[in-house]
């Protein structure tokens, strides 16, 4: 039976193989300019990212943020769940992005 406490215990282990046999992999095949978009998405935190805030962080107009924000919503990593807001298609990808670039 699965219940919380397995879920707990198998949890770290699963996130720890994600991270590196499948979102490695992806971010290291965005350009650099896709990799600083997501890793201001995952600065910012919280479920959803208004895309100004993006745009604030990156030091970017609106429309440098529009060529990269679609560019990711292409390649399914972020969607647009309301008007001029972003999050994350991928679970753990925000946690992944600031481990990385922590690290790197």
């Amino acid at each position: 039976m699965i219940n919380q406490t397995t879920v707990n215990q198998v949890l770290p282990d699963y996130k720890a193989a994600l991270f590196r046999n499948v979102y490695l992999k992806m971010y290291q095949e965005l350009s650099r300019v896709d990799q600083e978009f997501v890793w201001a998405m995952a600065e910012l935190g919280g479920n959803t990212v208004k895309t100004a805030a993006i745009g604030a962080k990156m030091g970017k107009p609106k429309n440098y943020i529009s060529t990269y924000r679609r560019r990711l919503i292409d390649d399914q990593l972020i969607k647009a769940p309301a008007r001029g807001e972003l999050s994350f298609t991928l679970p753990f990808f925000a946690e992944f992005v600031q481990e990385y670039h922590d690290l790197y």
